[in-house]
């Protein structure tokens, strides 16, 4: 018993070496655009060289994405909802532990058939409170990861327009006009506007 006991254990601390071992071999290049990255068996996220930590939660993520007011916005939605799995999950969980401990405190060899079938019902009852928590919380944690990759596109996307933000409507500070941006090479030049003529002078006979 204790030798398997020990190879368990031993197992597990070599899957355990294994996972913090995990990274990603390359490098992304240093810019403004958020790349993912695996470190110690963790996600990772970089950005003009800096690399921020995932998280438990994926607070990383809020961090990461701190400059961009719309992927910073799906980045909490991520945050939040990872919060809510677990604790959905860590409430079914606890539900489970204490219904079940209460159910088989007592001595169910008695012959009172009304206080085993309540214990029996409270029994049941914890294991549907851990298998609701489970399907919650998996559901929570499953509709969180689109957030996440919207987050990161997002921010991508964004990279330009934050560098510059006068080229684009609706950015930057009021006292910079917006700038139209140069025509691609071999474009056809923009036709030249239509005349107007000038206004008529007004009649100067007077009003009978």
């Amino acid at each position: 018993m204790n030798r398997l006991l020990a190879e368990i254990l031993a197992l597990m601390l070599a899957v355990l070496l294994a996972l913090t071992g995990c990274s990603t071999h390359y490098q992304p290049r240093t810019g403004p655009r958020l790349s993912v990255v695996m470190e110690g068996g963790s996600l990772s996220y970089q950005r003009n060289g800096e690399t921020i930590s995932h998280g438990f939660f994926g607070g990383g993520l809020v961090d990461a994405v701190e400059d961009d007011p719309e992927a910073r916005e799906a980045a909490e939605t991520y945050r939040g909802r990872n919060v809510a799995g677990f604790v959905a999950y860590t409430a079914g969980f606890v539900c489970f532990l204490g219904g079940s401990a209460w159910a088989l405190s007592g001595d169910t060899s008695s012959g009172d058939t009304v206080v085993n079938s309540e214990r029996g019902a409270i029994f049941f009852a914890a294991i549907a409170c851990l298998l609701a928590g489970s399907i919650a919380g998996s559901v929570l944690f499953l509709s969180a990861q689109p957030y996440q990759w919207d987050a990161i596109n997002i921010y991508n996307d964004n990279a330009e327009a934050r560098a510059t933000p006068w080229m684009v409507p609706g950015r930057g500070t009021p006292d910079v006009p917006y700038v139209m941006p140069p025509p691609p090479p071999g474009a056809a030049p923009p036709p030249p506007p239509a005349p107007t003529s000038p206004p008529s002078a007004p009649d100067p006979t007077p009003a009978q």
